[in-house]
This record gives C-alpha cells, structure tokens and sequence, in this order.
C-alpha cells in the first residue's frame, strides 16, 4: 500500500490525468511538464517522486489537489539505497548565492549560477563523465528530482505571494517567475529556510514597456527577456 508520506525515491509510469481535470489554479503553469502538451488529453510518463509529491499536495501549497488513487501507477523503478549526497555542496553554493545578492555583486552571482546549471544539466549525458573514475556523476534522474523540487518549492511560494497579495505570475520557468508589482511589495521568502526564493532583479517598467506587456497576446519568459531586453543588457544584470 503506497502511501504519500511514505513514498520511496524512485521513477514512477503514471497515467496523468489532463490538466482541464486538476483543480489547480489556472495562473499558474500546468503542474508538472508533461500536463502542457493539451489540456484535454491524458498521457502516461515516467515521473520522478517529487513530481508525484506535488501532483498529490494541497492545491494552497502549488499541488495539484489529487489523490494517489487518481494517478494509476503502472510501473514503478525504486531505489533501494537513499541518501543525500549533494546536500553540503548545495548547501555551501546557497549560501554564496546568498551573500552574492545580499552585496549585489553581480559576477558572483552569475558565477554561482554557472557552477550549479552547469554540474546540474551535465548529469543528464553520460557523455560527460566518460571516465570510469567520474561515472557515478551521470544522474539523469537525480537531475529531474532536483529540478521536480525546485519547481514545487517556486509554486508554493507563488501560491503564498497570491494569497498576500493578490499577485501571480506574468511568466515562469522552473523556479524563476517574473511579476508585475507597484514596487512595494516584498515578495522575497523569509523564513530562513535554506532553498527559499529571493529576489534577483528589479527592474523599473517605462511607459512603453507597460504597453507592450499591455498589448501582448501571451507572456512567456521570452516575451519578458524581449521587452526587458534594454534593462537586461545594463552592468547591473551582467538558471
């Protein structure tokens, strides 16, 4: 009997339900990737734990407000070994990242991002650790729980954001979202938590760019690079 604070780490063959059949709230993104493709149709996937967290988690926390019994589990791949063997590294790169934009120093951050996206996305091709001594570092599936995570933790955020004020998101990618605020909204995480989201960039919107988000007929994070791309380019700005 599979139980949702039970659920071992392991690859999961759901059938997921199509997202005009999830109560999730529609101004976010659809809850995990493969719900996108059309929003009547169901399809069956290889998902990772997290993502099966998160399709079963309260709508209020960014879940999708199913049931494990809505989800029928056809296959399933179970690591029998668990263990959190990244976590001193993820650790001491957050704290940096921390301290990079607590100073606004810029090259930093970006140097931070580049050591995390770059181990991160080379888990993913065995490719990259051809080496019999590196080998162990080819992890496609640690790379989707980590990234299954991220997403998760940005939705509960951007769920917390909505019910503080009344605010979503214009765009979104994994645990990077963009919104339009009046300027006094705080909209960082303070709990203290390490993994919280903080605030990156700000950026003052001039009368044209507010017309083009105006008139634009869907917002992507491409459309948002596109209007910014003039504040974008700044010393300031420098995954």
């Amino acid at each position: 009997m599979l139980r949702r604070d039970k659920m071992p780490f392991a690859l999961w063959h759901v059938e997921i339900p199509a997202p005009s059949e999830v109560n999730a709230d529609p101004r976010l993104p659809v809850v995990i990737p493969p719900m996108q493709r059309d929003f009547d149709k169901r399809y069956t996937a290889w998902i990772t734990t997290e993502s099966l967290t998160t399709l079963t988690s309260p709508v209020p926390d960014g879940g999708g407000g199913l049931d494990l019994i809505d989800l029928p589990i056809s296959e399933a791949f179970v690591y029998p070994h668990e263990g959190r063997i990244l976590e001193a590294w993820a650790k001491k790169l957050r704290l940096a990242r921390a301290e990079a934009i607590e100073s606004q120093d810029a090259a930093a951050r970006e140097i931070i991002a580049g050591i995390y996206n770059g181990y991160i996305g080379r888990m993913r091709h065995a490719e990259n650790w051809s080496s019999k001594y590196k080998q162990h570092h080819h992890q496609p599936v640690w790379r989707w729980a980590i990234i299954a995570n991220a997403r998760a933790r940005a939705r509960r955020h951007a769920m917390r954001i909505a019910s503080e004020h009344s605010l979503w998101p214009i765009a979104a990618h994994t645990d990077s979202w963009t919104y339009l605020t009046d300027g006094t909204v705080d909209l960082a995480d303070h709990t203290g938590n390490l993994g919280r989201l903080q605030v990156e960039k700000r950026i003052e919107l001039t009368d044209e760019m507010r017309e083009q988000f105006t008139n634009a007929q869907a917002i992507t994070v491409g459309t948002v690079e596109s209007i910014l791309a003039s504040k974008i380019s700044t010393p300031e700005s420098g995954r």
